[in-house]
């Protein structure tokens, strides 16, 4: 998914791969990237693992990398480097669904006064089903996150498939998706009449490269990721793919 990965022509193109460039460089490795065969991040809960952490638990993959959290249910299954973006949550909606809202605690605070008098007019949440922002939300004690825990207990169809049926769902109206900043921070860069609204709370998330178990890749992936974000070469990757053409300051 874009900005991190995009087939152009039969070729993998995105902030991934010139990534893994830089990494391959550093490290002295080859590589060949191919797209997870079902499109999926990876749950690991099932009897027989999906997506692209499935593909490195059933070494089919020597390493998976995409915009994927580091979580302790997934360090249980395969090894992690260090952390190449670090982010907090955030909700895109439509800015005429913003109501005022700087933050996504606003929007809560929003919601939970407009429902008492007028529930049309408050905003459903949403979030990738079984992704790792929904384990966040479970896992937290924020107010924020018992929050929109409790409307994704009672509106389970909430959960969308994919982060693109998600934002589709923004653009029908009176939904926010809850997602990663960076994800929010480019779609609210492509698309003018969406916003997003970082958490205060739900912070500190992290993406990482998951390697198999006792992968002998892994110190020189964390060595070549460190040399990269010391230098501000990550950091430059990113400005060159997370474009903004919309004027979305708060």
């Amino acid at each position: 998914m874009e900005p991190y990965a995009r087939d152009e022509d039969g070729k993998i193109k995105g902030f991934i791969v010139d990534l893994m460039d830089k990494i391959s460089e550093k490290a002295g490795i080859d590589y060949e990237l191919y797209f997870s065969p079902d499109g999926k991040y990876g749950n690991i809960l099932n009897e027989n693992p999906n997506g692209m952490i499935g593909e490195v638990m059933m070494k089919k993959a020597d390493f998976a990398v995409a915009d994927l959290t580091i979580t302790e249910a997934r360090k249980e299954k395969v090894d992690f480097t260090e952390p190449f973006i670090t982010n907090n949550l955030a909700a895109i909606i439509r800015k005429e669904d913003q109501h005022g809202a700087k933050t996504l605690e606003d929007l809560i605070q929003y919601n939970e006064e407009t429902a008492k008098n007028a529930a049309e007019h408050s905003i459903a949440y949403g979030v990738l089903k079984l992704g790792a922002t929904e384990a966040k939300i479970k896992s937290s004690d924020s107010p924020a996150a018992k929050a929109i825990n409790q409307w994704l207990d009672a509106n389970p169809n909430d959960k969308v498939d994919t982060l693109v049926k998600g934002i589709e769902r923004v653009n029908k109206g009176h939904f926010a998706l809850i997602a990663e900043s960076t994800f929010a921070e480019y779609y609210t860069g492509h698309e003018c009449n969406l916003t997003s609204l970082a958490s205060k709370d739900l912070t500190n998330r992290q993406y990482g490269i998951a390697l198999q178990k006792g992968s002998p890749y892994l110190t020189k992936f964390n060595d070549a990721i460190k040399e990269l974000k010391s230098a501000g070469t990550i950091k430059e990757l990113m400005d060159r793919h997370w474009i903004n053409n919309c004027d979305n300051k708060q």
